[in-house]
């Protein structure tokens, strides 16, 4: 299976159109999907869906889910949500031994199944620590309104230094839930214990969902992650118990890439911006050089690899791809004059030592940017005995110590 099936399809139901026919039908298609009868799947796909997959990747679906999440011991009661445009969206719980993961299927009206979603249903288990104070926050950006939360130091006496927390591709939450992974929120626990706040949300994409790009007016990296970003810097600069001299943003793979262009547009006074698996090529490339690695796993021929690609890219609106292919992160993080932090992992597959050694040439002369390369770190910023690959991400895996240590030096010294 080449794709991270939370990725993709997150995009496929954000990006498409849906309206939901019964629950039987719905019913139908998980059955379907269980007993790997992919062509069956596939015969009721809107031509986007059918753009996007394969019958054979359809009928490999549920078998990543179960080496993913374990075997499923049972299932929930069907809900059904109507979202814009009256989109009819049906959802149910499926337990597996490892985890729970809610089934999203979208139809149109006229009975084709347009979006199909898996994520996780409940947080992942908290790591017990102690000196953070959590509150509930909303990051208002026009008529885009996100839930968050701001996590303080417990112990304060002056304003504290803050972190705006930014995740990666995909309609992510503010926490960053891959599997039973929270990369955001462990970083945001662990920069409390050193005195350092945070503020996280959740994303656009995530909180409209298929209604996003209606909401949004279109689909860029702008609108996905950048002007969101900069609402956040501004909202976090009039926080009483922030030292405004002192703010800084961290971004995770995609939005790790875009921090330059956060930077270039902010009017938030910035004190350094901290990039982690910062991609520093076009999304195109990065995902042609995904599928290759990840085809070579799973014995996949170049042409099917190809295929996969091609429909890949496929669904995403065309103004996105157009501001991917126009983006210039290196040009434009040349010129900033702020401190810049650049921390990549050996083993991480998604993004390669290649983007990490192109972020050096371009900047590696600069006294204020740091490069921290960490030779058996994945993407998730965790330990990885050796390159890694999707099913790692089923097992819960914390932040390295490194990496937070790196931070908060960092920090410390701007």
């Amino acid at each position: 299976m080449i794709h991270r099936i939370s990725i993709l399809f997150s995009l496929l139901l954000c990006l498409s159109a849906a309206v939901a026919q019964d629950f039987g039908r719905s019913q139908r298609v998980l059955d379907w999907l269980q007993q790997q009868k992919g062509d069956s799947v596939y015969a009721l796909c809107n031509a986007e869906m059918k753009a996007a997959l394969t019958a054979q990747q359809l009928g490999g679906i549920y078998a990543q889910l179960v080496r993913q999440a374990g075997t499923e011991n049972g299932r929930g009661e069907w809900e059904r949500t109507v979202v814009e445009g009256g989109i009819e969206v049906d959802g149910i719980r499926l337990d597996f031994s490892q985890t729970s993961l809610m089934a999203l299927l979208s139809w149109n009206g006229e009975g084709q199944l347009c979006g199909l979603f898996f994520r996780p249903t409940t947080p992942p288990q908290t790591v017990a620590i102690g000196g953070a104070e959590n509150r509930e926050v909303q990051i208002e950006n026009g008529k885009i309104f996100l839930p968050g939360t701001l996590t303080l130091p417990t112990e304060r006496k002056n304003p504290v230094a803050l972190a705006v927390l930014l995740a990666g591709s995909g309609p992510c939450d503010r926490n960053e839930t891959i599997g039973p992974n929270a990369l955001l929120r462990d970083l945001a626990d662990s920069l409390a214990i050193h005195g350092i706040a945070s503020i996280r949300y959740d994303k656009r994409t995530l909180v409209y969902g298929s209604a996003c790009v209606e909401i949004s007016g279109g689909m860029d990296y702008d609108k996905e992650i950048v002007d969101d970003a900069l609402a956040a810097l501004q909202q976090a600069g009039a926080l009483p118990e922030i030292d405004t001299r002192r703010i800084f943003v961290v971004g995770h793979s995609l939005s790790g890439m875009l921090l330059p262009r956060i930077a270039q547009r902010a009017t938030t006074p910035m004190a350094g911006i901290i990039a982690l698996s910062a991609p520093a090529r076009p999304l195109a490339e990065v995902m042609k050089e995904q599928m290759n690695y990840l085809g070579r796993l799973n014995n996949i021929t170049p042409t099917e690899i190809d295929s996969a690609y091609r429909a890949a890219l496929a669904p995403l609106p065309k103004e996105y791809l157009k501001f991917d292919s126009k983006y210039r992160p290196l040009r434009t993080a040349q010129q900033l004059t702020v401190p810049m932090l650049f921390i990549q992992g050996g083993h991480d597959y998604q993004v390669r030592q290649t983007d990490f050694q192109l972020w050096q040439q371009a900047l590696g002369k600069r006294p204020n940017v740091d490069f921290r390369w960490m030779p058996t770190l994945n993407h998730l910023m965790a330990e990885s005995p050796n390159m890694s690959r999707p099913d790692d991400y089923a097992t819960r895996q914390l932040i390295a110590a490194p990496v937070v240590e790196t931070i908060v030096d960092f920090i410390g010294r701007h």
